[in-house]
């Protein structure tokens, strides 16, 4: 999203603290939900290569598409050994909001760093929410090629349109999350010190140079990533639904892989795939009343 689209697109003001809080939340939820998913994930599929043509095609795409060498062994491991990586740098961005930004945060006095560092906080939700999205719906397709039955209609899950959907986004948003802790900081020293004005920006593209006033790759993400710093809203509790999600993900995750587990080796549970579904109910459950609460923008 281009930088002027996204100014224009963030709520008139906004606390410090809503960023900092974000960027505690997210890097909570890496570490206590999605890394631990994504550890057993990978060893799951260190011996077992993907079956499914899905799973197989998307391989493919991470293998082609992460930079620096980011790819090991599968796109599970990959996203593994990034998330893991990543928690320092979170830690620093962290360290540069509370020095660039003052208490009150206002959209139309942002500059091309404050905007930057917004962005990349944005971001955390976006690839905590894809990853385990991506694990669950890579679990129920290669149990799928174990047992015919299992997940006959997994294409209609909210994992799977989620996926299907921004695939592509996330894999850049990947490439700016595995950047080292030392080029960020280099990249963001780089920034220009410099208000964001709308109607200029093309000028200050032209002239400074695209690459240093986006010097992540944000604008090659063209949807929003975090509705909390553009939708009026009751915060805390979009959050505290946000987290039962992830908590409820991380039950369905660990179902999955044992059911996975039990396919592969031709073991049937019914009790098993019934808390599948039930989990799976509830999760759609609470992502429809967080999606009716970021589209009641009053």
């Amino acid at each position: 999203m281009k930088v002027d689209t996204y100014v224009r697109s963030l709520l008139p003001s906004f606390e410090k603290t809503r960023i900092l809080e974000e960027l505690r939340t997210a890097r909570e939820e890496l570490v206590d939900i999605t890394i631990p998913a994504f550890k057993a994930g990978s060893e799951a599929f260190k011996t077992n290569k993907f079956k499914h043509r899905e799973t197989q095609s998307w391989d493919k795409q991470f293998k082609n598409y992460l930079k620096e060498n980011a790819y090991k062994n599968d796109y599970i491991s990959s996203i593994y050994q990034i998330l893991n990586r990543s928690l320092k740098v979170i830690d620093d961005i962290g360290v540069l909001v509370n020095k660039s930004y003052s208490n009150d945060v206002m959209a139309d006095a942002l500059s091309y760093i404050k905007a930057n560092l917004l962005q990349y906080t944005e971001m955390l939700r976006f690839i905590n929410t894809t990853s385990r999205r991506l694990l669950l719906l890579t679990y129920g397709l290669e149990a799928s090629t174990v047992n015919k039955e299992a997940d006959r209609d997994i294409f209609k899950s909210i994992d799977a349109k989620h996926v299907q959907k921004h695939l592509t986004n996330y894999i850049v948003a990947l490439n700016i999350l595995n950047r080292p802790v030392g080029e960020v900081e280099k990249s963001m020293k780089k920034i220009p010190d410099m208000d964001i004005n709308p109607e200029n920006v093309q000028n200050v593209r032209e002239t400074v140079g695209a690459s240093r006033i986006d010097p992540f790759g944000f604008g090659l993400i063209p949807v929003f990533m975090n509705p909390i710093f553009h939708v009026r809203m009751a915060i805390a509790n979009w959050q505290a639904k946000q987290y039962k999600l992830a908590q409820e993900e991380k039950t369905q995750l660990e179902l999955k892989l044992f059911h996975l587990k039990q396919s592969r080796s031709g073991k049937r549970d019914a009790k098993l795939e019934q808390n599948i579904e039930y989990t799976q109910d509830r999760i759609e459950k609470l992502a429809y009343k967080i999606h009716r609460m970021e589209e009641d923008d009053d």
